[in-house]
């Protein structure tokens, strides 16, 4: 059975299937908020967070999507941001995505006849051109960067000019005297440009707009944990993204449950794990979609019918089931020799230059889906072999239990699948 559009990865939120608790917490909070008063409308944030795999993204997708249609009357000012830190590998790349987003929205809006201030146009892509400036940037150069957008603002004052002024000693205006007093150089850093972006969420807030922020995938800004100094410079870059849920805007972030202590202020919701017939179900959805040859297939064929249910009663999360039903579909691998040898040729291609064998060491050492084993076990599994310990957790055959103190570590949910458990 080959697939023609089935993608594991697929994230659309049509194919969304149960969570009905959480879901319902989460529209209901976020139609409160968008129900205050324009001149009310204070910060809000949540973070949902969950396992590797777990159905965050999705999760996410399908309640704004339902916010959309559900208050129509409450989204004329309201600009909807969706940033995949994935994508990114740093606080400014993940400003510099904030302002295209912003600008793309505000262009939105004037497409749709809602009134957009010139200003707020102009500030955006004066915030967006300091974004790309780094290093040290000669004073002149940054000046030239802003002083194209002033016949935009009409003189009008901001936060964010405050900010760039008081911060940076930057004007927007272009005389002799301005221009002879910038000498030397500037470095737009992470702390500058945050400020800068929270005063231009202020000036939103005060033209009468809303914003919503959805951040997604943050543990994977950076994933580097194994030392104190990397782990240092991976909670810098995420604390300076999490900081613009200090702006008076509402911030929906997910991350994986390991990584949520980072999110110390901002109140939490956990993804729990879904059961079997769930699973069967965002299966059959997406099997929905493929051809009239594949779904007859897949209704008739009863050792694949076997496969799919035993799949779901040890899949730990919807991620590792959808993978792990595509690759023995595609192999036609049901039976229990033909499973296991599949198994080995897809975890081979996985993991490539990880050694099939430490693999299965390491799986050995968990008794469930769930269960932490602590760094000495493992290092023994790797028989004290540092480097292939690190090639484990850069390779993410292990996870941490938490990202923070990283002494005992869960199994990637793909690897289950190789658990004794499982035959």
């Amino acid at each position: 059975m080959y697939f023609g559009l089935f993608n594991a990865m697929e994230t659309d939120p049509g194919l969304f299937v149960n969570r009905s608790e959480e879901c319902e917490w989460l529209t209901q909070s976020i139609l409160a908020w968008l129900a205050r008063p324009k001149d009310a409308t204070v910060k809000q944030s949540w973070c949902v967070h969950g396992s590797k795999g777990s159905g965050k993204t999705i999760f996410a997708k399908k309640v704004l999507g339902d916010v959309k249609t559900s208050a129509p009357q409450n989204l004329k000012n309201t600009l909807f941001l969706e940033v995949d830190c994935r994508r990114l590998n740093s606080s400014r790349a993940v400003y510099n995505d904030v302002a295209m987003r912003l600008v793309q929205e505000l262009g939105r809006l004037k497409d749709a006849r809602v009134k957009v201030p010139e200003e707020m146009v102009g500030l955006c892509q004066a915030f967006l051109a300091l974004t790309r400036l780094e290093g040290n940037v000669e004073a002149q150069i940054a000046h030239e960067n802003l002083v194209r957008f002033q016949a935009a603002l009409g003189g009008k004052t901001s936060m964010l000019r405050n900010v760039l002024e008081g911060s940076f000693g930057l004007t927007f205006e272009k005389t002799q005297k301005t221009t002879q007093s910038l000498k030397g150089s500037l470095r737009f850093d992470d702390a500058g440009l945050c400020s800068a972006l929270k005063a231009y969420f202020c000036d939103l807030r005060d033209a009468g707009f809303r914003v919503l922020l959805f951040l997604d995938n943050v543990d994977e800004l950076q994933h580097e944990y194994r030392t104190d100094e990397v782990r240092g410079k991976t909670k810098e870059q995420a604390e300076w993204v999490l900081e613009l849920a200090d702006a008076p805007i509402a911030t929906l972030v997910c991350m994986r449950s390991y990584f949520s202590g980072i999110a110390r202020t901002i109140p939490k919701r956990a993804l729990p794990p879904l059961k079997g017939n769930h699973l069967v179900g965002i299966l059959e959805k997406r099997i929905k979609l493929e051809s009239k040859e594949i779904q007859k297939q897949f209704a008739e064929e009863a050792g694949l019918k076997v496969g799919m249910h035993w799949l779901a009663d040890r899949a730990p999360t919807p991620l590792a089931y959808l993978q792990w039903f595509q690759n023995l579909a595609e192999r036609d691998a049901w039976g229990t020799e033909a499973r296991k040898k599949a198994v080995r040729e897809v975890i081979r291609s996985e993991y490539a230059n990880v050694p099939y064998e430490l693999v299965e060491r390491v799986v050995r050492l968990y008794t469930s889906s769930d269960s932490e084993v602590d760094r000495e076990k493992i290092l023994a599994a790797c028989e004290k072999n540092d480097a292939d310990f690190a090639l484990i957790q850069d390779r993410q055959v292990i996870l941490p239990n938490d990202f923070w103190n990283p002494s005992r570590f869960t199994l990637d949910p793909l690897l289950y699948i190789l658990h004794p458990s499982g035959d």
